[in-house]
């Protein structure tokens, strides 16, 4: 029996992946273009606004002191571009009545990589804290959702296979994995995902089913 429910936010809560994406373009110029998607296809940069700036910047020969404010500068730009976009674009449609009606019966979590005050940010301009028992994003580069669910599995007093992890992405699968928990995938345009080893749903309505 399912008794907590975590979401991730991009591309379950909000259609927001390729925004994310997209507004690395915008805020750059063109001849930056080719270094951005040669940055955020290399695997091994932490996923992160500021990291991704920093490599940029770095590759186009900023170093120290202003390497970090170049990076800070872009970030803080990257984040009002964002927060406008989603708010824009709203929750995914039926969300917000999905969450109402889950938040009724079960205490919700977000569990996201957005960093954490970003995540709350959006969380207040979308109106939508009210339905989360707990809101929880990146608060530093070692941070795991694996273990945002083992605390949260701890907090509810639940054992892991009581806590259902609903996200859209591998690592969100591999977290729910390493922490014990259910899991529940989101398919969209973003992933591609068709058929996987986890059931699928392509919107938050749909998990009433696996309850």
């Amino acid at each position: 029996m399912i008794k907590v429910i975590a979401f991730d936010f991009d591309g379950v809560l909000a259609d927001s992946n390729k925004l994310k994406e997209d507004v690395y373009f915008e805020i750059l110029p063109k001849s930056d273009h080719a270094l951005v998607k040669t940055i955020l296809a290399d695997q091994n940069i932490v996923r992160t606004r500021t990291a991704v700036f920093r490599a940029i910047f770095a590759s186009k020969g900023f170093s120290g002191e202003n390497l970090e404010i170049q990076s800070a500068v872009f970030s803080a730009r990257y984040n009002d571009f964002v927060q406008e976009g989603i708010e824009k674009m709203g929750l995914m449609p039926g969300a917000e009545d999905a969450l109402r009606k889950l938040s009724a019966e079960y205490p919700l979590y977000i569990n996201s990589h957005t960093p954490h005050d970003a995540l709350l940010e959006t969380v207040i301009r979308l109106g939508i804290g009210y339905f989360f028992k707990g809101v929880f994003g990146r608060k530093n580069l070692n941070s795991k959702k694996s273990e945002v669910l083992k605390e949260i599995i701890k907090d509810e007093e639940a054992s892991p296979e009581e806590v259902l992890m609903v996200g859209d992405a591998n690592s969100d699968f591999e977290a729910a994995r390493e922490a014990g928990c259910r899991f529940v995938g989101v398919a969209n345009d973003y992933n591609g995902w068709q058929k996987k080893e986890f059931p699928l749903v392509r919107n938050i309505s749909g998990i009433s089913q696996f309850l």
